[in-house]
């Protein structure tokens, strides 16, 4: 982990001007060139930018799902910036460990990913021994992320979690919203609920 790079905070807004969120990016690179850039999105809503927690609220926040995996580093510039607010101390974190399958064929085609098998923990570059979906679904899948599709997620996340409908403000049957959907679904929440949310694609 390159520490000079990691903990550092950044400020993002979620869309229909729903206000905004946090992330921590975590720097694997030295690891894993291609998959290592990661950011955990922070369980802290903000309804402004202004409204920052103490440096103490965000070493104590809980992760509302990640890290995934980001496509580059983050643009603090230009049109689409996140804002770089602050920064949390980082230790000698163990690598992350993620989740893949052998099934790929089968997951493109299942909306329930429990009903696919060849599931597996996984590092950047090393595999685990095969298991059930339940030892694993709390955990990300090594797939590239830009940061508009990072925004998306967290946004469809805190609608439900206010309970607002996603496909009251998402059209679900587009591929990008709809394969955002189901990762989110089928990794940040249990079996029942998951099952529950799942029924807007039937």
């Amino acid at each position: 982990m390159k520490k000079s790079n990691s903990g550092k905070v950044y400020a993002f807004p979620l869309n229909f001007e729903q206000g905004f969120a946090l992330c921590k990016f975590m720097d694997y690179t030295d690891v894993a060139s291609f998959d290592g850039a990661l950011v955990y999105v922070l369980n802290i809503y903000m309804k402004t930018i202004d409204e920052l927690p103490t440096t103490e609220e965000l070493t104590k926040s809980k992760v509302l799902f990640g890290p995934v995996p980001l496509n580059k580093h983050i643009n603090v510039k230009g049109k689409g910036a996140w804002k770089l607010v602050g920064a949390i101390k980082v230790s000698d974190d163990p690598i992350p460990v993620f989740k893949d399958t052998n099934q790929i064929v089968s997951l493109q085609k299942a909306v329930d990913w429990s009903t696919v098998s060849g599931w597996r923990k996984r590092h950047f570059n090393e595999g685990g021994e095969e298991c059930e979906y339940e030892e694993v679904r709390y955990l990300e899948m090594l797939e590239l992320y830009d940061m508009r599709n990072v925004e998306i997620r967290t946004t469809m996340h805190f609608l439900l979690l206010n309970n607002l409908k996603v496909e009251d403000y998402y059209n679900l049957k587009d591929e990008n919203y709809k394969r955002i959907y189901l990762q989110m679904i089928n990794t940040s929440f249990d079996r029942s609920t998951a099952k529950k949310y799942l029924k807007v694609l039937s």
